[in-house]
This record gives structure tokens, sequence and C-alpha cells, in this order.
């Protein structure tokens, strides 16, 4: 780990002078020749053998009429072979993860519980040593993001870690907020900070001692899991920093890409039960019909709203304009000048096609009544364009206020 500051003025024998400042991981992990990290592997795989038969002796050891002085030793020999254990694993994943040989695949995630989740995981270590896991929201959260969970899973726990056993008994804050808007350079992003009382880096580390993320604890021993998140980090777009003022405090940042799905609706992680919020990218919406009133009072506000608008005279023509991106289309709205049979053959080919948005048929007061042909809301005319919008941004969990006929 090395500063990203430095003093402007020549140290002693010419060389700068480093300073403590903002931590800034240089390039991940590069790729090298190594002619031995086949026989290093095969050292790793084979010294697990023996490190659990090990583990398997001490647990079988524990029985409670033994001496204090004998029981003292047993754990601590538990603990050595423990982190033993841990280290290979760190070594083994460090050498795939140099090798290139892990590839992110991006997988459906329910981001809230996600969250809640993994934090959930770290209790058991937390309330061990002492210390108050405290989750922190700065912003709304998409509900359905996409991003590869176990590689962002291991990176997290990477850093939670090693900033939990750095850290002094107490609190320890971890803040998460979405990134996401269109002046965002780049990808929208998920960002955890994980902030901690003592547990920080003095000067030696930051400027002098230290490769980038290759820091030793108070004990002498390499923080392994920092480099490990480095690399996961960059492999989902992001990156890993550091920002520690001295011993006293010290901030870790994750930050990865995590784009929101095309039905993903913001929620209130304080009150994830309440009506969501609205959808996070307003897809496109597409108008069906000879009949132009529809369009003309509804394209305004769903226009304001972020919504694309297209429009297309009969029901043989939506194929062509939907299925490049059949997923990024939130509604068809098919007017009155469509019959009960058009609009129930288009609803099962919709569904062929992979549409996953709301399908409304808007009808004239003295309308025949529909069929229950699995449209999701039926609007009477006149329509008017906060109606459609309400009806786009309704929460799925909340009772329809424009059903659709026989539901």
């Amino acid at each position: 780990m090395s500063s990203s500051l430095s003093s402007d003025r020549p140290a002693p024998g010419g060389r700068p002078a480093a300073r403590i400042g903002r931590l800034v991981p240089v390039t991940g992990i590069t790729p090298r020749p190594h002619p031995d990290r086949g026989q290093l592997m095969q050292f790793l795989d084979e010294l697990r053998l023996p490190l659990a038969a090990v583990q398997t002796m001490l647990e079988v050891a524990e029985m409670p009429d033994l001496p204090e002085s004998v029981q003292l030793a047993l754990c601590a020999a538990a603990s050595h072979n423990d982190s033993l254990l841990e280290l290979v694993a760190d070594y083994a994943e460090l050498g795939r993860l140099e090798a290139d040989l892990v590839t992110p695949v991006a997988q459906r995630v329910a981001l809230p519980a996600w969250l809640e989740g993994q934090l959930q995981a770290q209790q058991p270590t937390a309330t061990w040593l002492g210390l108050e896991l405290r989750l922190q929201h700065r912003s709304f959260l998409p509900s359905q993001v996409e991003f590869d969970a176990p590689l962002l899973a291991r990176a997290l726990d990477a850093v939670l870690h090693v900033a939990m056993h750095r850290a002094l008994p107490g609190p320890l804050d971890v803040r998460v907020s979405y990134l996401h808007g269109r002046g965002l350079p780049g990808p929208s992003r998920l960002r955890i900070d994980i902030g901690t009382r003592g547990g920080g880096y003095t000067e030696v580390e930051q400027g002098y001692a230290c490769a980038p993320f290759a820091v030793r604890d108070g004990a002498c021993r390499p923080l392994l899991g920092l480099t490990i998140a480095q690399r996961l980090c960059t492999l989902l777009q992001g990156e890993l920093r550091v920002e520690s003022p001295g011993l006293s405090a010290c901030n870790y940042r994750l930050e990865v890409a995590a784009l929101p799905t095309i039905d993903a609706r913001w929620v209130d992680p304080l009150a994830p039960h309440r009506r969501s919020l609205g959808p996070v990218s307003p897809g496109r919406v597409l108008f069906v019909g000879r009949s132009q009133d529809t369009r003309i009072l509804c394209s305004p506000p769903l226009q304001r709203a972020g919504y694309a608008i297209a429009a297309v005279d009969s029901e043989d023509q939506i194929a062509e304009v939907i299925l490049d991106e059949v997923r990024r289309w939130s509604a068809i709205v098919v007017d009155p000048s469509c019959s009960v049979e058009v609009i129930g053959g288009l609803v099962e080919r919709l569904r062929g096609y992979g549409f996953v948005g709301k399908v409304v048929a808007v009808q004239g007061a003295d309308a025949t009544t529909l069929q229950p042909v699995a449209v999701d809301a039926v609007l009477h005319t006149p329509v008017r364009g906060a109606e459609l919008l309400d009806l786009l941004t309704a929460d799925e969990n909340e009772p329809d206020r424009y059903p659709a006929p026989n539901a």
C-alpha cells in the first residue's frame, strides 16, 4: 500500500519524502510467467490434508475434564491451525487470480436482501471480536441489479476480515450508497464504505515499506485479503481504496459496477415493505392503434418522467419494433381501435416474445367488456397522462388501482 501524495520538497539524499495521504491502489495484479506456479498450487493442495487432519484431532481432543493448561494449549494450537488454513486458502486464491483463472459472470441480484445477508453472515465474527456492525444506508437502492454476487461477496468478506481484526472493539460502520444518474461517468455503481476506530496504517506502511496492498498487521502477517479484494473489485469494473489519517481510524471503500435490471424499482432500504419509488431506469412505452388521442394525452408526462415513446398503427407491426430489445419496453398500450379478439391474441404473442412489461387496454365507455385475456390493466377514455404514469410506477405489492377485468 503506498501513498498517493508526496512532498514537493526533496528529502535528504534527493528522494521525495512520503507523507500520510489518501491511499490509492495501483493497477491490479498483472499476470506474469511463473515456472513454479503449478508446483506451488500442488503444494498448497497437499498442505490442506494434514492441516485438516490436525484440526479434526484437536476437535476430538476437547474434553472438559482436561487440566486448564492443556485446554489452553489445545485452543492455541487450534487457533494457529485455523490461521494457517486461511493463509493457504488466500495464497491459493491469489494464485488463481494472478493466473487470470477467475471470470466474472453477471447475475440478477435482489440488492437490499443480498446486503442484509452478507452482514448477517459477519455477525458471529464481529461479536467474538467485540465489534458492533452498524449498517447505514446513504441512498435509495434499486430492487434488482446485475453483478457477480459470489465474487463481490468474497471481496467484501476479505475487506471486512482485515478491517474487523485491526479495529478496536466498539462500533464498526458499514455505509452503503448507490451511484446512478446521467452525469455519472461509467456504469451505475454500488459503493460500500467500512469505517473503523483504530486499525489505521502508519506513515511507514503507507509510504516506504510496503508494496501496494501488501501491508502487514501488528504481528507482521501479510494482509493478503486486501490484495485479493483489490483484484476482485477490478474484475467487477471497480476499485478498492483505503483512506487512513493514521493509527486512530481507517476507511475502506469498495466500489463496483452494479447495473439495474430493466424492471428494477427504487426502494427505501429503511422501509423496504412500503410502496416503491418508481423505476430506476424508465423504459419505453409503445402505443398501438390508429387512434392518436391516448398517445397525445399521455406522452408529455411520460416523457418528463424519462420514458421513451413510440407508436405503431396495428398489432402486426409490434414485433419489428420491440424484438431487438424486448426487455427494455415498460408497457404496450392498446387503444380502442383494436378489437377484443385482437387484444387476446396479442397478449399471448407478447409473452411468447419474452415481454415482461405491462399490457394496458384502453376502451371507450360503451365498449364490449373485455374477457380475461391477461392484460395488466384496463383504462377508459379519456385517459389522463398522470393516470397511465401512476399505473406504470405503482408497486406490484399494492392492490392494483386499475385492475384487469374479472381480476
